[in-house]
């Protein structure tokens, strides 16, 4: 059964096939309304996988046949997919392995929207200051702030990298 880090949508299975074992299977429930994906990653040619609704007991893919290394399918309702990642023993010679990484993301347009970060003030000062960095991916973080009617926000942003925007060496126009 595939099971995912906390706060991750991404979870990676490494396994190796051989002549005798040349199958290995997997199990990922999906939610309603997310979307599976699945990447395989190989050197070899002759490694596939093949999916199976286990709801409805129906083979959505079969890579053998369409030469696919990543798929992805929406999920209306709660759903178990079998995924069996395989490679026929007349392709490999007895003593030959092949290696593989089978990625598979569950996630939906909630999981696509960036961070946010209230931006509170203590009591007697009128500035606030965040310290961070975006999460590994990520293109943006949103701050929310509440401020009293007639008062003015003032953002300075302080950073290093010359690719974010403001940066007075960017290339990049600033909103």
């Amino acid at each position: 059964t595939v099971t995912f880090a906390a706060n991750s949508v991404w979870a990676q299975e490494i396994g190796k096939l051989d002549h005798s074992d040349n199958s290995l299977d997997y199990t990922v429930d999906v939610e309603a309304g997310k979307t599976l994906q699945l990447n395989l990653l190989t050197r070899n040619p002759n490694v596939h996988f093949r999916v199976k609704d286990q709801s409805q007991g129906k083979v959505m893919l079969d890579t053998l046949k369409s030469g696919e290394t990543t798929w992805s399918t929406p999920n209306a309702t709660a759903t178990t997919y079998a995924i069996r990642v395989y490679v026929d023993p007349a392709t490999i010679g007895s003593g030959d392995t092949a290696k593989y990484a089978l990625q598979i993301g569950q996630y939906g347009a909630e999981d696509m929207l960036p961070s946010t970060t209230a931006v509170t003030f203590e009591a007697g000062k009128p500035w606030s200051e965040q310290d961070g960095a975006l999460a590994s991916g990520a293109t943006a973080h949103n701050f929310t702030v509440a401020i009293a009617a007639g008062m003015t926000v003032k953002v300075n942003l302080i950073s290093d990298n010359t690719q974010l925007p403001g940066h007075p060496n960017s290339l990049l126009p600033v909103e």
